[in-house]
């Protein structure tokens, strides 16, 4: 089932625009639509894309997913750009992250794909991340879960990008189908009556 109510307009935010980029679903998702829009309007909007290197190996498959998104859009004027951060517990990383990009860089805003959690209590973490939205950054996922996230690629005919995808928390390789972040992916093909994709 679509959400005719999933929004999304690049427009509603500055002319220099960050986002952070893991090479998993709601990333790629933000990519496209972002690039898509600029491209398509013909936007006077600057983007960049920033990858942190994590404990699940996300560099490849950010890659990965990145060219194939340039492809589709017919453009690679977008740069992807690695972030070294200094070692800090997962749930800092974006905060750290942010923190640099923030003082380092003339982006006015950093979008970031997070999206909100299932009501589903068996699928949820055992601890319950919070995150806010700042001036700098943006959420603009944070209402849509997982399964709207999913069904927005068959909506643009972009499902083939979701095969180069990368969720898995846990593994730099393949998927353990036991972490949260498989656990709610297979949730959401469940929601949408369709064939589980995990990606790469």
């Amino acid at each position: 089932m679509i959400d005719k109510n999933f929004i999304f307009d690049i427009t509603e935010y500055p002319k220099d625009v960050a986002i952070l980029f893991s090479g998993g679903a709601d990333s790629a998702l933000l990519f496209y639509l972002c690039s898509s829009q600029i491209l398509n309007l013909n936007l006077n909007i600057k983007l960049s894309l920033y990858v942190i290197d994590r404990h699940n190996g996300p560099i490849p498959y950010a890659n990965l997913v990145y060219e194939q998104i340039c492809d589709t859009i017919g453009s690679n004027q977008f740069p992807l750009i690695t972030l070294d951060i200094p070692s800090t517990p997962n749930s800092n990383q974006v905060l750290v992250a942010s923190d640099q990009i923030k003082k380092n860089t003339q982006h006015e805003v950093l979008l970031w794909g997070i999206n909100q959690y299932p009501d589903d209590t068996t699928i949820r973490p055992k601890t319950i991340s919070s995150f806010t939205e700042t001036d700098f950054i943006r959420m603009p996922f944070k209402y849509y879960t997982k399964d709207i996230i999913i069904e927005q690629f068959y909506r643009l005919g972009i499902e083939d990008i979701l095969h180069n995808t990368h969720s898995c928390g846990w593994r730099t390789e393949g998927h353990c189908e036991q972490c949260f972040n498989c656990r709610e992916r297979i949730w959401a093909y469940n929601k949408l009556g369709r064939d589980v994709n995990l990606g790469k």
